[in-house]
């Protein structure tokens, strides 16, 4: 199974469906025999259900799974933060206001400024884009940029970069 969320999960990918519908299948399969697994195999079995639903195009049902490992793990940022990337992914205003709160959920969870913050902030601000909240996306993407400049990964700041200019007021070609 996991190697099958491996390659399903592979962007461009033309069989991706296809090999996300026969994860599903072997993950369903293999869920059947839930209570006979050990307590680590059946948090397993759920991240690659989770994987499978999303790969086969079920958005929804992986939003399902991803909130029973999150609350699973409350101190774990992995699932939370999976979690709110599938449901900026699925993009009904319901789920980006649920995604935000899960990446401020998950930057609570790691020490500000490492690598896997910068990363959960990225997702936060692009959640608040995505949900048109743009004045609250400028203001902390200016406070992230400032107290930690030099922080995450070179393509991590570029992504920063990235969104700032796409955040950036339009000049106006009449000069008006």
């Amino acid at each position: 199974l996991d190697g099958l969320a491996q390659v399903a999960t592979t962007p461009g990918s033309s069989d991706r469906r296809r090999l996300g519908a026969l994860q599903l299948q072997a993950a369903e399969s293999l869920d059947q025999q839930r209570n006979t697994l050990s307590p680590a195999n059946r948090q397993r079995l759920d991240r690659c259900l989770a994987q499978a639903f999303v790969a086969a195009g079920f958005p929804l049902r992986a939003v399902a799974v991803y909130e029973r490992l999150a609350k699973a793990a409350p101190r774990d940022w992995k699932p939370r933060n999976r979690l709110a990337e599938v449901r900026l992914r699925v993009g009904t205003a319901p789920q980006v206001q649920a995604a935000i709160t899960d990446w401020r959920t998950a930057e609570r969870l790691l020490p500000p400024g490492s690598d896997n913050w910068m990363i959960v902030r990225l997702g936060t601000l692009r959640a608040l884009k995505q949900a048109g909240r743009v004045a609250e996306c400028r203001q902390l993407l200016g406070v992230t940029r400032l107290l930690y400049p030099e922080k995450g990964t070179a393509a991590v700041r570029a992504d920063l970069k990235r969104l700032a200019v796409s955040l950036s007021p339009k000049t106006d070609p009449s000069g008006m």
